[in-house]
């Protein structure tokens, strides 16, 4: 089943600099930059709505990308992984920074909603 999430950008933009600011926390400074590269692609795919995403299914949490820019490429993403070239070379990639993303998305949005209730 398809994720039809709506993404509010407001959110999605304190949810970003919250993550980003946490990468001054990483000492390797080339890790840090890809990891701020990750995010910011993740961010402007999140919000242009330019991933589809399917979670039913996808084991630990996790979250199922279908990459049209990849040929149409399938990758399982988790906490602790992704399938996709980057991640496999050692580096950080955009399904997984997206994963994160939706993740704190979800628990700021819910947050909000107990304030308000």
């Amino acid at each position: 089943m398809k994720n039809e999430m709506q993404i509010d950008r407001n959110v999605l933009a304190v949810v970003v600099a919250q993550a980003l600011l946490t990468l001054n926390r990483i000492s390797n400074r080339f890790i840090a930059q890809r990891w701020a590269s990750a995010i910011e692609k993740a961010s402007e795919r999140l919000a242009k709505q330019d991933v589809q995403m399917w979670t039913p299914g996808a084991p630990s949490g996790g979250l199922v990308v279908f990459s049209a820019r990849s040929n149409g490429r399938i990758y399982h993403v988790t906490n602790e992984g992704c399938q996709c070239v980057a991640w496999h070379e050692g580096f950080p990639c955009w399904h997984r920074a997206a994963l994160r993303l939706l993740q704190r998305y979800n628990e700021v949005t819910e947050e909000q909603q107990r304030k308000r209730a």
